[in-house]
């Protein structure tokens, strides 16, 4: 049957709107690109191309990046400070820190000297982070919190996408501080007592940590307490992924109230090297269905814990299957639940033999 006039006025309505649609995320392409180069730059150049980059932290981070936008550092050179951008992207255009330069040269560095992090994100979404070379060594300190990457959420609510990739993070000497605000590598850090806050779509992959305090990466909340009542308070999305974390003070990698998360494909080799509280190399608190798969963990000292992985307190339904521990001097597997928290549930545990000189399930 033909289509009638209203039909096809009606469809070429929807073709147009769907136009629109995709035509929206396009309009990031032509969003501005700014540069640094913390050696030959000038802060009071434009910035927007190599020749007239900027030279400071503090000018790179006066900026309010648009949906869309890029800032980049030279490969090659260091800086000294914080980095601490404003703005935030959008779905389909997030902001992106990258590196630009010859390949050759190193990563950008960012040293920050024992302020709170190197790169330091607050109240925001939609970050795309690459290709950063992050340290933070300041003072010897027992009250000072220190980070390389911190991204921070307070009473905010749900905050979509962030991807780290390719991030080195190395020498941050914070004090022992634990959830829900520690020092650390790579954190991703939620408080306020307000607003439901959570992130949504957040992945780390191909990053490393070493001589870091106190965890290496890890997630963190005041929100939720890993019930099924509390599903929608817990971050989801998370993805942790072929990273590698090497003489970290305290946890390895560690996911806090989450939801159906991934640690997959990752190495840690020594762990709990400078804490005086309990750790592990991997491991879950208050979190719901995490799965953990393909994991290698060595290296792991003390008398606390100290087990290569974890199933503790408030967590809900999570699987280990497939992870390799050898040299632990805490054994392979912990399960226990915390004073007050939920019974923990266990829906499968397979394992590799954790014996000294066993061959690794994955080459590294």
């Amino acid at each position: 049957m033909p289509l009638r006039r209203t039909s096809i006025v009606a469809l070429t309505a929807l073709a147009l709107a769907g136009a629109t649609a995709t035509a929206a995320p396009g309009a990031a392409a032509n969003a501005a690109t700014y540069y640094v180069d913390c050696e030959r730059g000038d802060d009071s150049a434009a910035g927007t191309t190599g020749g007239t980059a900027w030279r400071s932290l503090e000018k790179a981070s006066a900026h309010t990046y648009a949906p869309g936008e890029k800032l980049l550092l030279r490969r090659g050179t260091s800086c000294t400070g914080v980095l601490a951008p404003k703005g935030a992207g959008a779905a389909g255009a997030p902001v992106l820190i990258d590196a630009y330069g010859s390949k050759k040269a190193a990563k950008p560095h960012i040293e920050a000297n024992g302020a709170r992090a190197a790169l330091h994100l607050v109240d925001t979404e939609q970050w795309e982070i690459r290709n950063l070379d992050l340290s933070n060594t300041g003072p010897a300190t027992t009250t000072e919190r220190r980070a390389g990457l911190y991204v921070q959420l307070t009473d905010y609510g749900v905050a979509d996408h962030f991807l780290v990739d390719g991030v080195d993070v190395h020498d941050v000497n914070g004090a022992d501080f634990k959830d829900p605000d520690p020092s650390g590598g790579i954190l991703f850090v939620v408080q306020g007592t307000k607003t439901p806050t959570r992130f949504h779509g957040l992945r780390v992959e191909d990053s490393t940590v070493r001589r870091v305090d106190r965890t290496g990466i890890g997630t963190m909340s005041t929100w939720g307490s890993g019930t099924d009542a509390d599903a929608e308070l817990l971050s989801s999305g998370v993805e942790f992924v072929r990273n590698k974390a090497y003489d970290v003070g305290g946890d390895g990698i560690v996911i806090h109230e989450t939801r159906k998360a991934r640690v997959e494909h990752n190495y840690v080799d020594g762990f709990n090297m400078r804490s005086a509280g309990y750790n592990a190399g991997i491991w879950a608190w208050e979190s719901q269905d995490a799965l953990y798969q393909y994991n290698e963990v060595t290296g792991g000292h003390g008398t606390r814990d100290s087990m290569a992985y974890d199933i503790d307190g408030g967590n809900l339904r999570n699987t280990y299957r497939y992870n390799y521990s050898h040299d632990n001097e805490g054994g392979f597997l912990l399960v226990c639940n915390g004073e007050g928290r939920s019974a923990t549930a266990i829906a499968s545990t397979t394992t590799s033999a954790s014996t000294t000189g066993t061959r690794p399930l994955r080459t590294r």
